[in-house]
């Protein structure tokens, strides 16, 4: 059973990996764990490595990932690792590379590293007064270059519905949730009116 091989078919066949290099070989090393992650939509193979008890990561293009696999075998007396739902152990004695195959209870998985962000609006959502002010089109879809503005408008919204919420709990309402959503509606339409001003008035002072 050959290391190089082994990591060739997982590789070609888009197999998912994880698992962890011990025993450095140079003595200032540490354990490195890896582990396949999907970033827009491409498998990356995920490093973590530690330092001063801090973990640093590196994302690799599945292009490169052999290479380094191959080094890091150099470098690491023993690696645990499990592609798909195979478990191997490869020891590294003396440059010589040993693989043995093992059993586990637990298949290798590829993580989706790309992070969608939940807004109180959301890309998508017809909202008509950031339709009118251009920010987002007719479908829903924001402007690149009005994003931070759709970012800061839903910051506001946060910070604002979280308070509104201690409050009516504090308060004790019965029908809590239905009041949030009221606040929410009338926080929207007040946003609305003060961007309206602010971006009247810019219009007026370019004019």
């Amino acid at each position: 059973m050959n290391f190089e091989s082994i990591i060739d078919d997982a590789i070609n066949n888009k197999k998912a990996l994880r698992g962890s290099f011990s025993g450095p070989i140079n003595k200032d090393g540490s354990k490195v764990k890896i582990k396949t992650i999907v970033m827009k939509g491409e498998a990356h193979l995920q490093l973590e490595m530690f330092k001063d008890k801090k973990a640093f990561h590196e994302n690799i293009a599945m292009g490169e990932a052999k290479a380094k696999l191959l080094y890091l075998m150099s470098e690491y007396k023993q690696l645990f690792i499990t592609i798909d739902s195979e478990s191997y152990q490869v020891f590294n004695n003396k440059d010589k590379i040993k693989v043995i195959s093992t059993k586990t209870e637990k298949s290798a998985k590829a993580l989706s590293h790309d992070n969608k962000k939940n807004y109180i609006i959301n890309e998508g959502d017809k909202v008509d007064f950031l339709i009118y002010l251009k920010v987002m089109s007719e479908d829903g879809k924001v402007y690149n270059k009005y994003f931070d503005k759709f970012r800061q408008i839903n910051k506001y919204l946060e910070i604002l519905t979280r308070r509104l919420t201690r409050l009516i709990l504090r308060k004790r309402y019965a029908s809590w949730t239905s009041a949030v959503a009221r606040h929410i509606s009338l926080l929207r339409f007040i946003i609305t009116l003060r961007i309206l001003e602010r971006w009247t008035f810019t219009s007026k002072v370019l004019t």
